[in-house]
């Protein structure tokens, strides 16, 4: 992710894009890491691979 942290995409796809309740919840559900493979969803293990590494 580079201009928007992973949060604030999932922040988005799930409908709630200003909410900073929401986003305590996923910080403390997802690590950075878990967030930033469930934003780049659905992708394939190669696709998640090269865009993560």
């Amino acid at each position: 992710m580079t201009e928007k942290d992973a949060y604030s995409v999932l922040m988005e796809r799930h409908g709630y894009p200003s909410s900073e309740r929401y986003r305590r919840i996923l910080e403390y559900l997802l690590t950075p890491q878990q967030a930033r493979i469930a934003a780049e969803l659905p992708a394939s293990p190669e696709e998640l691979a090269q865009k993560l590494t």
